[in-house]
C-alpha cells in the first residue's frame, strides 16, 4: 500500500514539474500548439506572439480599403491571444462574431524585423477575418499579413443582395466590376504597406516590402493568381461558357458577359495587344491559391505566364468543381517551384473559421460555411497551415528546414495527396 502511495506521489510531482515548465515556456513566448494535438510541425503555433490592427488605405478615394493587419507582436504582460472579430452584415441583418487568437492593438515586434509581406484576398462576399485562423498562424511565424474587404462585394453588400431583386442585380453588377478591381486592390495594399513601414513610426522597419507573397481563397484565389501575373482571357471565357453551359452555371462568374463593356473599360491600357487583361504586379514573389475560384477566366496561354513559386490547396470534392481546374493549372503553369495539395474528400470551405468559433453563423443557418461534410475543420486547418507556412518560409525566407518539409518523400498525411516540383 505504501509503495502504491509513493508511486502516486512521484507521478503527481512529475506532473507538477511538467506544469511548471509549461508556465515558464508561456512566459518566454507562445506555446507551440496546433488546433489539434496531432498537428504537423508547421501546423504548430510559431515563435511570435500575434498582434492585429485595423488600418485604412486611401480614405479619401472612391474605394477606400479597410485593412486588417496581423503581425509579430510584443507581449510583455504574457496576455492570452484572444480577440473577437465582428463581421457586419448591414442594417437588415445582425452582425456575427468570430473568436480569434491575436492581441488587439499590440505593439509590433520590431526586433526581428523587417518581416516579409503577405497580401490576402478573401472569397466572394467574405472578409479576411473569416479566414483569420490561417492569417494569424502565418503572423506567428514572422510574416506581416494584410487583407481588405473588396468594396462592392463585401459581406455587407452580399447580405443586402438577399433583400430584393434590385439588390441582387446591383450586387451582381458590382461583383463583375470587382473582378477587375480585386487584383488592383492587391497592388494598392502593397503600396500602402511600403508607405506604412517607411513613414509611420509605429511600423518603421516592420515590413520587408521586397519580399511579397499574394494569397487568396475561392474568389480570392482567382484574385491572387491575377495579381501574380496570370492574365485574363475574356474571349476564351465566353467561349468556354457557351460550350459548357452547365459547368458555367456553377461558377459565380457566369453573369460576367453582360457587363463586358464596363469591365473592358476598367481594364483600359492594361489590355495586351493580343486582348489579354494583364492585372499583375511585378513586386509579388510567390503565390498561394486556396480553392481558387473563377478559373475559367484564365486560359492555357495565361497560365503559362505564371513562373513564380506557386502552391495550390484544394478539396477533391469541391462543390464548384475547382479541384479539376487546379489539377489542370498545376500541369500548365511554368513555375519551377510549385506544389499541389489535394485534401481528399474535402469541400470548398476548408480554410474558413470553425463553427465552434462562431455559433452566430450556425444560428443564422450557415453551418455549411464553417464546416466540412467529412473532415474535422481543425484538422483541415492544421494541414493547410502546415503546407502554407512551410511554403512561404521556404520561398520568402529561404528556410532550409521548411524546404525539406515540402520534399514529396517527407509528406505522408492520411487523406492528403501531394505533388511538387523543385523539391
Amino acid at each position: 500500500m505504501k509503495s502504491k502511495s509513493l508511486r502516486f506521489i512521484i507521478v503527481i510531482l512529475m506532473l507538477f514539474s511538467f506544469s511548471l515548465r509549461g508556465v515558464a515556456q508561456d512566459a518566454a513566448g507562445p506555446e507551440p500548439v496546433g488546433e489539434r494535438p496531432d498537428a504537423p510541425p508547421y501546423g504548430l503555433h510559431g515563435p511570435y506572439w500575434v498582434g492585429t490592427r485595423l488600418l485604412t488605405a486611401e480614405p479619401d478615394s472612391d474605394r477606400p480599403l479597410t485593412i486588417r493587419m496581423w503581425y509579430p507582436a510584443l507581449n510583455a504582460a504574457d496576455a492570452p491571444e484572444s480577440i473577437t472579430y465582428t463581421i457586419e452584415h448591414g442594417p437588415n441583418f445582425p452582425a456575427a462574431t468570430i473568436a480569434g487568437h491575436a492581441l488587439a492593438e499590440a505593439e509590433p515586434n520590431l526586433v526581428d524585423g523587417p518581416y516579409p509581406l503577405i497580401v490576402y484576398s478573401s472569397g466572394g462576399g467574405a472578409m479576411p477575418e473569416h479566414n483569420a485562423s490561417l492569417l494569424e498562424h502565418l503572423a506567428s511565424y514572422g510574416f506581416v499579413v494584410i487583407g481588405a474587404g473588396h468594396p462592392g462585394a463585401t459581406t455587407v453588400e452580399l447580405m443586402e443582395s438577399f433583400i430584393s431583386e434590385e439588390g441582387e442585380a446591383t450586387y451582381l453588377h458590382n461583383d463583375a466590376l470587382v473582378a477587375i478591381y480585386r487584383p488592383l486592390d492587391i497592388q494598392r495594399q502593397i503600396t500602402f504597406a511600403e508607405t506604412l513601414t517607411a513613414t509611420d513610426a509605429t511600423f518603421s522597419g516592420l515590413i520587408d516590402a521586397g519580399e511579397v507573397a499574394v494569397m487568396g481563397t475561392s474568389y480570392g484565389g482567382y484574385t491572387a493568381m491575377a495579381a501574380a501575373g496570370v492574365p485574363l482571357n475574356f474571349v476564351a471565357f465566353k467561349t468556354w461558357c457557351a460550350e459548357n453551359p452547365a459547368d458555367c452555371a456553377l461558377q459565380e462568374i457566369a453573369h460576367f458577359p453582360q457587363y463586358e463593356a464596363e469591365m473592358t473599360a476598367l481594364v483600359g491600357d492594361r489590355a495586351t495587344e493580343s486582348g489579354l487583361w494583364a492585372l499583375g504586379d511585378p513586386r509579388i514573389d510567390a503565390l498561394v491559391a486556396l480553392a481558387p475560384g473563377s478559373m475559367p477566366l484564365f486560359d492555357d496561354t495565361g497560365l503559362q505566364a505564371l513562373e513564380m513559386p506557386t502552391l495550390f490547396i484544394v478539396g477533391s470534392l469541391d462543390e464548384y468543381g475547382i479541384d479539376a481546374f487546379v489539377e489542370q493549372a498545376y500541369d500548365i503553369i511554368n513555375s519551377p517551384i510549385r506544389g499541389k495539395v489535394i485534401l481528399q474528400n474535402a469541400g470548398h470551405m476548408f480554410a474558413n473559421f470553425t463553427c465552434a468559433d462562431s455559433p452566430d453563423y450556425v444560428a443564422f443557418g450557415f453551418f455549411s460555411f464553417c464546416s466540412d461534410p467529412i473532415w474535422d475543420m481543425n484538422r483541415l486547418h492544421d494541414v493547410a497551415n502546415h503546407f502554407t507556412t512551410a511554403f512561404l518560409l521556404d520561398t520568402l525566407k529561404g528556410d532550409a528546414e521548411a524546404h525539406a518539409a515540402l520534399v514529396p518523400s517527407a509528406v505522408d498525411f492520411v487523406g492528403v495527396t501531394y505533388q511538387a516540383e523543385g523539391y
